[in-house]
């Protein structure tokens, strides 16, 4: 395989709610050392024969695990690399509803991709971003180098939102981003393991983890539901809108005694 296009990787996210402005991932990127160059000479400099492993991901620190009685701060305290090896702050997501997803490019649910995709299409200047995280952890799922996971995910199903460094999303490696959805977001049965490719994480524009899917939950249903949020958030935005005019208008008002 040739060394990837550096701007095949992953072209935007939605900077501001509700415009077109998007940067790219790592613009996002707190620290300005974090930032690596993305075309495909520097690629091949930044990986050079080390494939990224989920061996070197986050886990869970103890400082973490004060935070989780924060709630939503914690979720800002998150950090995860993208799969090029750029840093991901997650205080950049606040104000946004997060999709976070464990995928796996030979599973058989890997048909969600292109579900997820449309998903990116549909809200991405709706401030909605999608975050995909390939995990090798499930059956059959063979190891990957980052460049053949971008490669088919482009090829295959010409996905654009952000793929992240491949991780653990359970056991004693497990990375912190998924430690951390678990503990906020139970399974079936009210388990924290994530049970299979594909289980899905939704976070609010506050950072509340709202919701968790099982593999069996097509994203199509995720679609609908966050089309359904995203009404509700209109509709509360003009309530509050011309409860401002009335009081506007309210306080001009000039009343004349005859």
């Amino acid at each position: 395989m040739t060394t990837l296009d550096g701007h095949r990787l992953h072209r935007d996210l939605t900077q501001s709610t509700g415009t077109d402005e998007v940067t790219s991932l790592r613009t996002l990127d707190t620290p300005a050392t974090a930032t690596h160059s993305h075309n495909a000479d520097q690629y091949a400099t930044h990986t050079g024969n080390k494939s990224i492993s989920a061996n070197t991901t986050p886990t869970i620190s103890s400082s973490l695990r004060e935070s989780y009685q924060g709630d939503n701060v914690g979720f800002y305290s998150l950090q995860a690399l993208d799969i090029m090896g750029n840093n991901l702050d997650f205080s950049s997501l606040k104000g946004k509803i997060v999709l976070i997803v464990n995928v796996a490019t030979g599973c058989y649910a890997a048909h969600q991709l292109e579900g997820l995709e449309k998903i990116h299409q549909r809200f991405k200047n709706d401030g909605v971003v999608v975050l995909a995280f390939p995990s090798n952890q499930f059956h059959q799922e063979r190891s990957q180098i980052p460049e053949e996971i971008v490669d088919k995910c482009e090829r295959k199903w010409s996905i654009t939102f952000p793929l992240m460094q491949k991780v653990r999303v359970n056991g004693s490696k497990q990375h912190e981003v998924f430690s951390y959805l678990k503990e906020k977001k139970r399974g079936w049965m009210k388990t924290k393991r994530v049970k299979w490719n594909y289980e899905k994480f939704l976070v609010d524009r506050e950072g509340n983890v709202t919701h968790r899917f099982s593999t069996l939950t097509r994203p199509d249903k995720i679609e609908d539901q966050i089309a359904d949020i995203l009404e509700i958030e209109r509709k509360n935005a003009r309530k509050r809108s011309v409860t401002k005019s009335q009081i506007f208008h309210a306080e001009n008002q000039t009343v004349i005694y005859i």
